[in-house]
């Protein structure tokens, strides 16, 4: 019986041993799934009625008239998946759930991103950064924010981030000063032109968020990780 894992680019195949074919492609993010299609190795006919297990977890799947198969909620990880059917050896092979989990990451934040900043310029005339300036400053409830910190919750550095906060001091959005306790610090919190500005625009940032980041986030291929191995 062989396996075949195809993942993107990256291929690990089983030395034949009792003529059954299965196809591995996966999907995952904090949970996924794995998703694949059950063969005869010479006919190539699929294979109804195969179940398709992950070892040490209760999910199962059974084949379906096409020889294809789904395990849901697949957390990342690295797991065992036997494939299980009679007239045949059984077959197991390791997949790795977990370099998928971040580009599906990656690629949803993108989407996600480019939405809200096309959203927020042509409704209100703010970037996605510069709307989540805002929207830290203003959820905190603290009356002004060091620089330095931040930076650090929005994931820019000291730099861009005072280049951005120049745009919405030049904008009337927020205002700098030094801070009290630190006088070579600079700390910023929003005007009232700010605040109404944010209570504008935010409808449109978590109705976008709502749309790309949680209703279309997207599997993606799981890549696994493994060597060749003799069933």
């Amino acid at each position: 019986m062989r396996m075949t894992m195809v993942a993107s680019r990256l291929r690990r195949t089983l030395v034949p041993v009792a003529g059954l074919l299965v196809l591995f492609t996966g999907r995952a993010v904090a949970q996924g799934s794995i998703s694949g299609r059950v063969t005869a190795r010479v006919a190539g006919t699929p294979l109804p009625e195969t179940r398709v297990l992950v070892i040490g977890t209760s999910l199962v799947a059974s084949t379906g008239a096409d020889g294809r198969y789904t395990l849901r909620a697949v957390p990342a990880g690295t797991w065992d998946v036997r494939v299980l059917r009679v007239g045949y050896e059984e077959q197991k092979q390791s997949v790795t759930v977990l370099v998928c989990g971040w580009r599906d990451l990656l690629s949803v934040h993108a989407r996600t991103w480019c939405a809200l900043e096309r959203e927020l310029q042509e409704r209100h005339g703010l970037g996605a950064s510069e709307f989540e300036v805002l929207d830290r400053l203003l959820e905190s409830h603290k009356p002004s924010w060091r620089v330095q910190e931040l930076a650090g919750e929005i994931h820019l550095s000291q730099s861009a981030l005072s280049r951005l906060i120049a745009r919405l001091e030049k904008d009337g959005l927020v205002s700098r000063g030094m801070c009290t306790e630190d006088r070579r610090g600079v700390s910023v919190c929003p005007t009232a032109a700010g605040r109404a500005k944010h209570a504008e625009a935010v409808s449109t940032h978590r109705a976008v968020l709502a749309e790309y980041f949680v209703s279309s986030a997207p599997d993606a291929e799981v890549r696994p990780l493994g060597q060749d191995v003799v069933a």
